[in-house]
């Protein structure tokens, strides 16, 4: 007995030095870029809690916040950041539009609420009244309203012998016009590879476009130019991500073949926003001139200048809480960010 008291402290103390050991050469794992830091000081100004986290950025804040509830999207929350009040806004969606449809993403210009799914429905709610369009046989995401009947979104192309992912411009009047597209460049597979973030800065007239796993953003015009393909200041250069296929049994009986990732992925770039000609993007790498400790507590914000893509500098935002950020916005001296369930707005000074 005493014998395998003693092999079975040998193999627990091995166990744990091999953990120790892998512990430390992640921490010490080194990424081969630096971050050029300055200190951006921020006051804590509100925090509004939600009963659970299942919300997000309907679209860009202006004088107020406007949340889509992620269980229910035609209901929303309105966030006034100046006296912290909350009120629920229903949005009255035409009666054809599939709620169902999945994938529902909003945008806002001015008064009109442009509203996609992910079968190729389209919504625009305004003063004037509702409309309603479909495409059939086409998915998409990300709208992007450039005017009241105009919007740039993201299309989901899949055929026999490709898949890829492309903005698409759409115009809206008494029938669609589908016009320009520009095709995401394709590393891996053409969906998961090039997957990533759409934004548009109306007071530029730019769209941009920045990829999850490859250090990577686009900036185009509003008719799908690329005007610059902007080099984020990590190393990442290829998308690292490997593709799993299967078919899937239906209901009916017939198999389709389905992607999925393996694994989780290296994220790149996590979320980005833009704001007066800068874009800012929050990084899931660490730089060789940053701690594990100080990672731990804050997120590394990376700033690059809107008409060219040049890197200009990093800050670091603090964690609520401890607990990781999920999206952000910048609007005028206000940075909104969302941790879990809590909305908290800090002033930038």
């Amino acid at each position: 007995m005493k014998k395998i008291g003693i092999i079975l402290f040998i193999i627990s103390f091995c166990i744990v030095m091999l953990i120790l050991f892998f512990q430390r050469s992640h921490q010490n794992t080194r990424n081969a870029f630096n971050r050029k830091f300055i200190v951006q000081k921020f006051r804590l100004d509100r925090v509004v809690i939600f009963p659970d986290p299942g919300f997000g950025f309907s679209w860009k804040p202006d004088s107020l916040i406007y949340l889509k509830d992620y269980n229910n999207p035609v209901m929303q929350y309105v966030v006034d950041p100046l006296r912290g009040r909350i009120r629920k806004n229903k949005l009255v969606v035409p009666a054809s539009f599939n709620m169902q449809g999945g994938n529902v993403n909003f945008d806002r210009l001015d008064t009109a609420i442009h509203m996609t799914n992910g079968i190729g429905q389209i919504a625009v709610m305004s003063d004037s009244g509702n409309q309603f369009w479909k495409l059939l046989g086409m998915s998409f995401d990300e709208p992007r309203s450039l005017s009241t009947g105009t919007l740039v979104v993201r299309s989901f192309v899949k055929n026999k012998s490709e898949s890829h992912l492309e903005l698409l411009k759409i115009s809206l009047a008494q029938q669609v016009l589908v016009g320009k597209n520009y095709r995401l460049p394709p590393q891996v597979d053409g969906i998961f590879c090039a997957d990533g973030w759409l934004h548009y800065d109306a007071k530029a007239a730019r769209l941009y476009y920045m990829y999850f796993y490859r250090g990577t953003f686009l900036c185009l015009d509003t008719s799908l130019n690329l005007r610059y393909k902007a080099k984020t200041i990590d190393t990442v250069q290829w998308a690292k991500i490997s593709i799993n296929m299967y078919n899937q049994r239906l209901k009916n009986g017939t198999a389709v073949l389905r992607k999925s990732p393996v694994g989780l992925p290296t994220m790149v770039n996590k979320y980005f926003t833009v704001s007066e000609n800068r874009v800012y993007i929050q990084s899931g790498l660490r730089a060789d001139n940053e701690s594990a400790a100080s990672r731990r507590k804050q997120e590394s914000i990376d700033v690059y200048e809107g008409n060219n893509g040049r890197y200009l500098h990093s800050f670091y935002l603090p964690k609520y809480q401890g607990l990781n950020m999920r999206q952000f916005e910048v609007t005028g001296h206000n940075l909104v960010a969302i941790y879990d369930q809590f909305l908290v707005i800090y002033r930038l000074e």
